[in-house]
């Protein structure tokens, strides 16, 4: 009986356990799952600035707006997603300013004139002529917008609210003074000893602005393309982060009222003097000769029915901004050669060598499974072996004879991959996979020029024909065509021999029968290297002629 509760106990806490450590197992796998998964989300801190046309646009009557200039300066957060969606938040001071200029004008009043002997009511007028008055407005704007990345082009929209810091205006005006008599046939003026005449009336004072909503969007072109890679970076070692620049045309038009200053009267007028409420106003006789102005600004004159106009603010110019990832840049993996069979001193061989071949992914070097071919080299069809590597591992093995072949492998969604096996002596190959995708460079392996020629070399048949059945079986696919060379020569004929080289391979896939519209082509000269030009066999590996997936929908 001890026994048998012994094994019950036992059986329970196997049971038990079990479903635990599988629990433990799927939570380990789900973990390694979302450590290797690619990062979605691109993060930067957003640094721009810029400038253009400004205005502030009231609707006056009997005035235009010629409008200023703006300046701004911002800083804040941008999103970047894999989906090419954008979001961007952040601050930014933002000066305008705005001319306003108003036709000219006059204000009639009454002028008592006394004496000893007699009393003379008299007309005084007041005559504007080149009124112009200057408005300005310093702000701090929060705007939040979003958008999205096409090819290398963006378009954001959102709005701003903007908070006004100060605002101040300035004005410049011609008044004329006169005095008209019911007695006289013409009017008293040109008098400067009784204060008739012109003068330059100029004064300024502070506004008041209320909170600003304005409606903003732009758009503009990305620039990393135009830029050597180390411009595209920052930092050193580990702590290297990603640098973009853009330029862009901007539009913000305030949807908000924000004149919040105190009606007035008059623009303009002599101190003491009376308003009458009716159009008309009377001058005391001491104020004739000191000529002081009180000053109003015109957006503090209060319109018919006794109110401010309404004020909106209007932006248009150009910006450029500077991306600061915040994310370190991922560490380089390695990249694996791949490894051609060595041949080896043997007296012979009495039974057939083993072919190894691991398939994994570019990006992630998880493996794959896919489509393996080794042939007798100048006939794919003349296969000698063909098979799938293995899901779980991208593993597959195969007895065949020493000797040269071609090697083919491929899998949906993949850049297909071809090489040629010198020797086949037990070796392992290791074959990485490029991912059909945008901004996927391929470069076009065994596509040879001769020596400061663009004529595409005989034995460059293979290469070009694995370009173009890679076109034909995408026919949704665009891409960039680069030409590269080594560091030999001067920077201006390297750049004119990659540009012919690759205008070269566009003309062999447009005799092939790819649509032209769906290439483009440029050269870089000596500008990307990817190995280094001081030996040989680096110079051999930066001439070449790459291709860059630039869509695939």
């Amino acid at each position: 009986m001890k026994h048998l509760t012994k094994i019950t106990l036992l059986l329970l806490a196997v049971f038990l356990i079990l479903p635990f450590s599988e629990v433990d197992a799927q939570k380990r796998k789900r973990k390694k799952e979302k450590e290797s998964a690619p990062k979605t989300i691109s993060s930067y801190i957003d640094v721009y600035g810029g400038g253009g046309y400004s205005a502030l646009l009231h609707g006056i009557d009997g005035t235009s707006v010629p409008g200023g200039g703006a300046g701004m300066l911002g800083v804040g957060y941008f999103m970047k997603h894999n989906s090419n969606f954008n979001f961007r938040a952040g601050l930014e001071f933002m000066y305008l300013n705005s001319t306003t200029r108003l036709d000219d004008f006059d204000y009639s009043g009454l002028y008592v004139y006394k004496d000893q002997q007699v009393q003379q009511n008299m007309s005084c007028v007041l005559s504007s002529s080149k009124y112009r008055e200057a408005q300005n407005r310093m702000s701090l704007n929060i705007p939040i917008m979003f958008g999205a990345e096409i090819n290398q082009f963006y378009f954001l929209a959102g709005a701003k609210a903007g908070l006004g810091l100060l605002g101040n205006y300035s004005m410049k005006s011609d008044v004329t003074r006169s005095l008209d008599d019911p007695t006289l046939i013409d009017k008293l003026e040109n008098m400067p000893t009784h204060g008739l005449y012109t003068q330059k009336a100029k004064y300024g004072n502070n506004l008041k602005f209320g909170l600003d909503v304005a409606i903003s969007a732009e758009a503009g072109i990305c620039l990393d393309e135009y830029f050597p890679a180390s411009a595209l970076e920052y930092g050193a070692g580990s702590e290297k982060r990603k640098l973009s620049y853009r330029v862009g045309a901007f539009f913000d038009y305030g949807l908000m009222n924000i004149n919040k200053n105190t009606p007035n009267g008059l623009l303009f007028n002599f101190p003491e003097m009376k308003d009458n409420g009716d159009g008309t106003f009377e001058v005391p006789l001491s104020n004739i000769d000191n000529g002081q102005f009180q000053n109003n600004s015109i957006l503090s004159v209060k319109n018919s029915e006794g109110k401010l106009a309404n004020l909106n603010s209007l932006v248009v110019g150009a910006k450029f901004t500077v991306l600061l990832g915040i994310d370190k840049a991922p560490k380089p993996k390695p990249k694996r050669k791949v490894r051609r069979p060595v041949l080896r001193d043997l007296t012979y061989i009495p039974d057939p060598t083993y072919f190894y071949l691991y398939v994994h992914d570019f990006e992630t070097q998880e493996p794959l499974d896919a489509v393996v071919k080794v042939y007798n080299l100048g006939e794919k069809t003349d296969t000698i072996f063909a098979g799938m590597t293995d899901k779980e591992t991208g593993f597959v093995e195969e007895q065949i004879d020493n000797g040269k072949y071609g090697l083919f492998v491929s899998r949906p969604g993949y850049i297909d991959f071809n090489d040629t096996l010198f020797n086949v002596v037990s070796d392992t190959l290791y074959v990485d996979l490029q991912p059909i995708k945008k901004n996927t460079v391929v470069i076009l392996r065994n596509l040879l020029f001769d020596t400061d020629k663009t004529v595409i070399r005989n034995v460059s048949t293979q290469s070009l024909e694995d370009m173009y059945q890679l076109l034909a079986k995408n026919p949704n696919m665009r891409i960039r065509i680069t030409g590269h060379t080594d560091n030999v020569g001067s920077e201006r004929y390297n750049k004119k021999l990659s540009e012919g080289r690759a205008k070269s391979v566009f003309d062999e896939m447009v005799k092939r029968g790819i649509d032209p519209s769906r290439m483009e082509w440029n050269g870089r000269g000596s500008k990307e290297p990817i190995e280094s030009n001081k030996t040989e066999e680096g110079r051999a590996e930066n001439r070449r002629v790459e291709f860059t997936i630039l869509s695939n929908e």
